[in-house]
């Protein structure tokens, strides 16, 4: 059976919202969405009440339970696109020091990347475009 959280991800995905989008809907935080949907947390039922409204659904479906009143499957992740290819050693081994973070850790490590990305001379293709 599906819970809170695998239903509220299977939502948020078919509206596409990303975690930030539907915590502002919601009028709550990026942490706590993601919390419900990892299954670290439960809302209380009020709170549970006021989203389904929020978000035009029947409590049920919240709870996983679909409209002909059977549970839910639980959401399903998408695979992964690796892009052109299989992950080279080098990618292996940055998602694999990824992973062994907590997830502040993590946080501050796609801060580091999203600022190394912001440098031209650190994106792929520009820096063999700015040597010509």
């Amino acid at each position: 059976m599906s819970s809170f959280g695998d239903s509220l991800k299977r939502i948020r995905k078919e509206r596409h919202f990303s975690q930030d989008e539907l915590a502002a809907l919601l009028g709550t935080t990026k942490q706590v969405i993601s919390r419900y949907e990892n299954g670290q947390r439960s809302p209380k039922i009020s709170v549970a009440l006021e989203y389904a409204e929020k978000l035009g659904v029947p409590i049920a479906v919240l709870a996983g339970v679909g409209s002909d009143g059977k549970p839910l499957p639980p959401a399903v992740e998408p695979a992964v696109d690796d892009g052109p290819g299989p992950l080279s050693p080098d990618e292996s081994h940055m998602l694999d020091l990824f992973r062994a973070l907590n997830p502040a850790g993590q946080r501050i490590a796609t801060r580091q990347v999203e600022a190394l990305v912001e440098e031209s001379e650190f994106r792929r293709g520009e820096l063999s475009a700015s040597a010509n």
